[in-house]
């Protein structure tokens, strides 16, 4: 089991959606493996894919090529993020747990 950790990579993956089968080599467009979040889900608006991490780190990559537009970026809101992003009204909203200090 610890085996299975130990290789264990945390990734997010841009695949476009016109292949068949394996598609592991032809169509990934764009990796990024920094600044990824433990459990939330990204939030995907006007060309950007917004995520939050542990710690109150804030990362955006540009959707057509990865760009890295901002990576790990402090909010000044320290806390655990279980919760993903969403936009009430169209301003972007996140829900921390409260930090113990």
């Amino acid at each position: 089991m610890a085996d299975i950790f130990s290789k264990a990579q945390n990734a997010c993956l841009a695949v476009r959606p016109d292949g068949a089968g394996d598609v592991t080599a032809t169509h990934v467009a764009w990796t990024q493996r920094r600044g990824l979040p433990y459990v939330p889900s990204p939030l995907c608006y006007q060309g950007r894919l917004f995520l939050i991490k542990n710690g109150g780190l804030a990362s955006c990559f540009r959707t057509k090529d990865g760009a890295v537009l901002y990576q790990e970026e402090r909010l000044g809101a320290l806390g655990d993020y279980y919760s993903s992003p969403w936009l009430p009204e169209g301003r972007s909203a996140l829900l921390r747990s409260r930090a113990p200090w």
